[in-house]
């Protein structure tokens, strides 16, 4: 029962992630001088930021099940080649990634193929203590590419007996 409720509260928490809009300038922010009224009107609508493409996510077991179920998840272990060797999500990958620069050459072309095709890439590590998936996570990131993460990892997927 006690992994039965940890599923169900990981479905309840789910991060999510706003931008919010700028404020118009003020007047005395912005000197204008005699601006038409149309012109007015336009400036003062609140500008709304672009979704970031590369946005990292948070996703859980159920929603992790469910996109390698579909099919529609390329799925990352981002530990140790020996840990990933003794168990690992079936059909994930293994990206070490030291050095960074080399895994991520190695993979990039998949990744970007994937979120082509419209399928999610999803990182998890060893679990809630561990950070590994959420450092690969912004490198990853930061070369464009939208990462979700799994943040109950092997450790919670074993637990479940999803293994």
């Amino acid at each position: 029962m006690h992994a039965l409720s940890k599923v169900i509260l990981s479905g309840i928490v789910v991060a999510s992630f706003c931008r919010c809009a700028m404020e118009a300038p003020t007047a005395e922010e912005t000197p204008a001088p005699d601006p038409a009224p149309a012109e007015v009107a336009e400036a003062s609508k609140p500008t709304r930021a672009e979704p970031d493409p590369a946005a990292i996510v948070e996703v859980d077991i159920t929603e992790v099940f469910a996109l390698r179920e579909a099919g529609q998840a390329l799925i990352y272990d981002v530990r140790l080649p020996l840990y990933y060797k003794l168990g690992h999500i079936e059909g994930a990958i293994l990206f070490y990634p030291k050095p960074f620069d080399e895994a991520f050459a190695a993979e990039e072309a998949r990744m970007k193929q994937a979120v082509k095709d419209g399928k999610t890439i999803v990182l998890y590590c060893g679990g809630a203590d561990c950070n590994d998936s959420h450092i690969v996570g912004k490198m990853i990131a930061a070369k464009g590419i939208p990462v979700s993460i799994y943040a109950g990892g092997w450790a919670e997927w074993k637990t479940v007996g999803m293994d």
